[in-house]
């Protein structure tokens, strides 16, 4: 989330999901806030279900959909630092 208002605010980057790019364009803290909060919930709720198969299932596709958007921001923080 700190990465999402860093990268968007300096203008290397837009926020992908429209409704949360409002709240980022209104409050920086507000979408941070918001961010971690939806993922704390979302963490919590597999965690709960985490032995139905469809639970394990989620939190591996999860896990490697913030893993790649993880990657993203270190991919634009390199070429950040390369652009000096």
């Amino acid at each position: 989330a700190v990465l999402t208002v860093v990268w968007v605010t300096t203008g290397r980057a837009t926020e992908a999901n429209p409704l949360l790019a409002d709240l980022l364009a209104d409050s920086p803290l507000a979408f941070v806030v918001f961010k971690l909060s939806l993922v704390s919930a979302g963490s919590w709720l597999l965690w709960r279900f985490r032995k139905q198969p469809l639970a394990v299932v989620a939190i591996f596709t999860v896990f490697l959909a913030y893993y790649f958007v993880f990657a993203w921001h270190l991919e634009i923080a390199d070429l950040r630092l390369l652009s000096r």
